[in-house]
């Protein structure tokens, strides 16, 4: 038998090393819960997750009079689980509800979404930007098409519109993505450099109006593809303004349309005209006229008064270039 003193002494230590154990479980378990908040942990499959959509379009698109992008601010979109055509409710429609079709501003020629998507499964994503007093296109969510309706006048900029699609995009957990519009349009500008000549010798070009063959008035947003190709006529209506330098040489705008185009590099015949302030006329024809999706095409030269100096250039502003002489 131990010694009263021994045995208080025993039991003081026993006491000890449990709270020292107790206290080293106690800092464990703190430290356990710290790294594995919530804040840390991936979302499980089947939570929510919020997914943020930069939308951009390209920096510094043009810096001439046409084509600059930034009135092309209203921006409209659907999503979908992948590979289905039905649209999910998870849009922005401009209150506390969600729809199947958003819509958010362009500003500075980019805006953000904020999209509450499924972890673990992945989407389909539209977008088309246009300028929101056009009517000429048409969203169509179920189909995951814009329809053009090319009956309005010439010469009209706020025709230009943006759009791409992201597909198969898994969700892991909460994150930000990126999605960079281009146009679906080649732009054909008619440039002259003899309105001051052809008005001289009593020719006032006031208007011009433009027809093309074989122009596509639907686009496929998911796909790129598009369909439905016919005669498209611009109707009469003023000149465009500005002028274009090439080769150091200024030509004055007597014509700027956007048509819908494949993405490849195709060719289509034109027909030109313009109108006298007393509704004389003058029409010429291009043909074989070389356009591609996101490039600027220039006809130019004396058109007005010798069709034979005519050139027609795909311009470098966009993608790439290609020379030909009508």
């Amino acid at each position: 038998r131990l010694p009263r003193n021994k045995q208080l002494k025993n039991q003081l230590n026993i006491q000890s090393m449990k709270k020292f154990i107790f206290a080293s479980a106690a800092a464990v378990s703190s430290l356990l819960m710290v790294s594995c908040s919530s804040e840390d942990m991936p979302n499980a499959q089947g939570d929510e997750s919020v997914v943020a959509v930069s939308v951009k379009l390209p920096d510094g698109l043009q810096t001439r009079a046409y084509g600059d992008g930034f009135k092309a601010t209203r921006l409209t979109y659907a999503v979908y689980e992948h590979g289905k055509q039905q649209p999910l409710a998870v849009c922005t429609d401009g209150t506390n509800q969600t729809a199947t079709v958003g819509h958010a501003t362009m500003i500075d020629l980019e805006t953000t979404l904020s999209l509450r998507l499924t972890t673990g499964k992945s989407y389909d994503f539209v977008f088309w930007a246009d300028t929101p007093d056009s009517e000429v296109y048409t969203f169509d969510a179920a189909g995951q098409t814009i329809t053009a309706n090319y009956e309005t006048d010439a010469n009209v900029e706020e025709l230009d519109a943006f759009f791409t699609a992201k597909t198969d995009y898994k969700v892991a957990g909460d994150a930000t993505i990126s999605a960079q519009l281009r146009r679906p349009f080649a732009q054909v500008n008619i440039l002259t450099d003899d309105l001051a000549a052809n008005k001289n010798a009593g020719f006032d070009t006031q208007m011009s109006s433009l027809r093309v063959q074989d122009v596509p008035n639907t686009l496929n947003l998911l796909t790129g593809v598009t369909s439905g190709e016919g005669e498209v006529s611009f109707a009469a209506a003023g000149l465009p303004t500005g002028t274009v330098t090439i080769n150091d040489k200024a030509y004055e705008y007597v014509g700027m349309n956007y048509i819908m185009v494949p993405a490849a590099k195709t060719t289509r015949d034109m027909v030109f005209t313009v109108y006298s302030a007393t509704n004389e006329s003058q029409s010429f024809n291009f043909n074989s006229v070389p356009t591609q999706r996101n490039y600027r095409t220039n006809i130019y030269g004396s058109i007005l008064t010798n069709v034979m100096n005519v050139k027609i250039v795909i311009e470098p502003d966009f993608l790439g270039e290609f020379n030909s002489v009508a």
